[in-house]
């Protein structure tokens, strides 16, 4: 559907208009994972499972909540960049998501076993271990990728996201919108014309 720039108070007067919505499920979804990522910095087990020094595993962590803090910040602010800046800042944690993956050479099911072996809970087979590990490099790879798909997707399509940071409306309810601001705007008045009594005095 087109879309036509209006000023910000005619923005302002949409229903789409706010932190609201399926934009505020995300503004969650984002606060959730910042704190995972802080909470996984200062996990010894995820960075032995990934044959990682903990303090770049920790460098890491942080990175990926340093790129959630543009949507984080901008959001409540009602920012004009806070779309760009977060698609770019959410792909860029993918590459480094996928990165780490790629430049790890770990033994995923290895690692796995001996942390459980730790732990005290390794009573499963090897091949367990071996399947898991897999399935858990697919997951923690797919799983950023189809997030930032469809959170992508939402920055660039949704009706909310144009009218609050973009000032963009559907071109039905902006032409309204235009219409209802021209009418509400009193017309200025004119100067009213000087009286003039003739006197009566002679």
């Amino acid at each position: 559907m087109a879309k036509m720039q209006v000023s910000q108070h005619q923005a302002q007067q949409s229903r789409y208009y706010g932190v609201k919505g399926w934009l505020l499920v995300f503004y969650i979804l984002m606060i959730l994972s910042a704190l995972s990522a802080l909470s996984n910095a200062f996990n010894e087990a995820n960075a032995m499972m990934l044959g990682m020094e903990m303090g770049t595993w920790q460098m890491i962590s942080f990175g990926q909540v340093a790129l959630m803090l543009p949507f984080l910040v901008l959001t409540p602010m009602k920012h004009r960049l806070m779309p760009t800046l977060a698609i770019v800042c959410m792909w860029l944690s993918v590459v480094l998501t996928v990165g780490v993956f790629a430049m790890s050479t770990a033994d995923y099911g290895k690692n796995l076993q001996a942390t459980m072996r730790a732990a005290g809970t390794d009573t499963l087979p090897p091949e367990f271990y071996a399947a898991m590990g897999s399935s858990m490099i697919i997951f923690m790879v797919a799983l950023p990728v189809v997030f930032t798909l469809l959170f992508t997707w939402y920055l660039l399509a949704s009706k909310r996201v144009n009218a609050t940071f973009r000032h963009r409306l559907p071109q039905s309810e902006a032409s309204s919108a235009t219409f209802g601001q021209a009418h509400s705007d009193p017309a200025p008045s004119e100067p009213a014309a000087p009286s003039f009594t003739p006197s009566t005095e002679v």
